[in-house]
């Protein structure tokens, strides 16, 4: 009986403490507009913290490549959502729409610099997998699959067009 009031309590707790957030497609140029730099990483490690009641993933990046930016040699991007662990009760927080990175795995990031740090565009819409055979899963508009040589020029071609088109109110 306690341990369903435990429970419950937790549920409760946290439906109290969710919140919603709506985000706004991103054509891929203006993806490519709002990146700091453009590059292919791979997961090196992740770990979950918890901070004033929300859990967040910080997962490591080493960065193999870059179409444009200086990101430096590794990047580490926190996402909302996440497993304890070493807790009492096992806790989990999930979040629709935070991506998952397993160790080794390389993705194509565009990076965001923000106050808080480093961070993905559009929350998850800068992310594109590498897969094993070193081909890159762009936007079907985009080209789709492709090396990533090619999808550097793409981007690089996004990026100059971007630069070159006005401001939208």
């Amino acid at each position: 009986m306690k341990r369903t009031f435990l429970i419950a309590g937790a549920v409760v707790t946290a439906l109290a403490s969710a919140s919603a957030t709506t985000l706004e497609k991103l054509t891929f140029k203006e993806a490519v507009k709002a990146a700091e730099s453009a590059v292919v990483a791979r997961a090196l490690s992740s770990s979950v913290v918890s901070e004033e009641g929300q859990t967040y993933t910080e997962t490591t990046f080493e960065i193999t490549s870059a179409a444009f930016g200086e990101p430096g040699s590794t990047v580490t991007l926190r996402f909302p959502g996440g497993q304890l662990s070493g807790t009492l009760v096992p806790m989990g927080e999930v979040s629709a729409g935070s991506p998952t990175f397993f160790e080794g795995s390389e993705s194509l990031l565009l990076i965001d610099e923000t106050d808080d740090g480093s961070a993905v565009v559009g929350f998850n819409q800068g992310i594109y997998p590498v897969l094993g055979n070193g081909m890159v899963a762009l936007p079907r508009e985009q080209g789709g699959m492709m090396s990533v040589s090619d999808a550097f020029t793409v981007i690089n071609e996004a990026r100059t067009a971007a630069e070159d088109s006005p401001e939208t109110p």
